[in-house]
């Protein structure tokens, strides 16, 4: 018995300061795969429902796990228990991911995600479903995306909501200052180890300086996140790394070419941004809103009535978020959802106007139509000659 208490006490201990690893509990209904215009064969994980069609894209230097890693932090679950039709995609370098050749796996840029697989996994979803446009959600890069995408295939997305992602970069803190002045170290076709360096550090517990970047305080569980540096976090090409130090000296997303990916559209949008993000700075999420004109926002901070300031991941990862900040995204959801419902109700209702519109009318139309239909059978007009 006694050393039945001790075991119990030191897997207490361990929970307490992060020692164990949760795994992952939440698995698709189904998985599919999307193939891109460049040969890339990319995983796609669908959790269905009867109602419309949602898209999940995870961040940088993530994967799919960014929102179906454990049920009880899943904003995939709770949008699939209220009937959405649930698509979480994976991109290039994931781990369900697989390159045409093995250079291709160490040289694709952002322009790529934007360019070649957000738009074949939503044209795949599309396909899928039999819908013309869909949902989209994104955190940090995913978010990102959903600004591409807006500005690229607007006509696909009914609307969106972007979590901790910049739509400018004109506000930034040392770390930013930093990455600009390290360019020289992302020559060639190397990789950033980024998997390596997030599990190495985990000893270090909630003192690690990597966690204390991406999240703030105590607002994560250190189980669950011991068990994702394992499994959710991805290594990048050395060409994210340089399009990144590209996009803080420009101060904007650009492409390789220097041109902007974020151009205005009047899609809904919701923007989400965390009081303590050290990645992205409210300011530059905010700024989002002065590109998109039909665009609301929300700083997820106590001054704002939450109940702790969030950190970079924390909207997505922490037990806070499905009590504070799932319900604003499902909330914001439904209400674009009923206003398109609206919309072809409101468009089928002035079709069948039109049609029912002076019965006598239409009747005596159809009559003038018929007499000069008889006139011209009785009169043949002069035929061309044959060619």
């Amino acid at each position: 018995m006694h050393t039945l208490r001790l075991l119990a006490t030191i897997l207490a201990v361990a929970f307490a300061t992060g020692c164990v690893k949760l795994p992952p509990n939440f698995e698709p209904d189904e998985a599919v795969t999307y193939r891109t215009s460049d040969g890339w064969e990319i995983g796609l994980r669908h959790y269905p429902g009867d109602g419309d069609t949602v898209l999940l894209v995870h961040g940088m230097a993530a994967n799919h796990y960014n929102w179906d890693y454990r049920r009880e932090v899943s904003l995939a679950a709770v949008l699939q228990d209220q009937g959405w039709d649930v698509w979480v995609p994976d991109m290039r370098g994931d781990p369900n991911s697989v390159p045409p050749n093995k250079k291709a796996q160490r040289t694709f840029s952002f322009d790529d995600y934007a360019s070649k697989d957000l738009p074949a996994a939503v044209d795949t979803v599309l396909e899928l479903t039999g819908d013309d446009a869909l949902y989209w959600v994104g955190h940090s890069m995913g978010g990102i995306l959903l600004y591409t995408a807006l500005s690229t295939f607007p006509e696909k997305i009914h609307a969106g909501v972007a979590i901790s992602s910049p739509a400018r970069l004109t506000v930034q803190r040392p770390i930013h200052r930093a990455a600009r002045r390290t360019g020289w170290m992302l020559a060639g076709n190397g990789i950033l180890p980024s998997r390596f360096l997030a599990v190495s550090a985990m000893w270090m517990g909630r003192s690690n300086p990597m966690l204390g970047l991406v999240t703030h305080e105590d607002n994560v569980d250190m189980g669950m996140i011991r068990g994702m540096a394992r499994t959710t976090i991805v290594d990048l090409p050395f060409a994210i790394g340089r399009q990144v130090r590209e996009w803080l000296i420009a101060e904007e997303i650009v492409s390789l070419e220097g041109e902007p990916w974020v151009t205005s559209t009047d899609t809904p949008l919701l923007v989400m941004a965390g009081g303590a993000d050290r990645i992205v700075p409210p300011e530059n999420v905010f700024a989002a809103c002065d590109i998109f004109p039909n665009c609301e926002s929300v700083l997820l901070d106590p001054e704002a009535g939450f109940s702790i300031s969030y950190g970079h991941i924390d909207p997505v990862l922490s037990p806070a978020a499905p009590k504070e900040v799932y319900p604003l995204v499902t909330a914001f959801l439904d209400t674009q959802r009923a206003a398109q419902a609206h919309k072809r109700h409101s468009a089928l209702r002035e079709h069948v106007e039109t049609a029912n519109t002076d019965p006598d009318e239409n009747q005596s139309s159809a009559a003038t139509t018929g007499d000069e239909t008889s006139q011209s059978e009785a009169k043949p007009t002069q035929s061309s000659p044959a060619r």
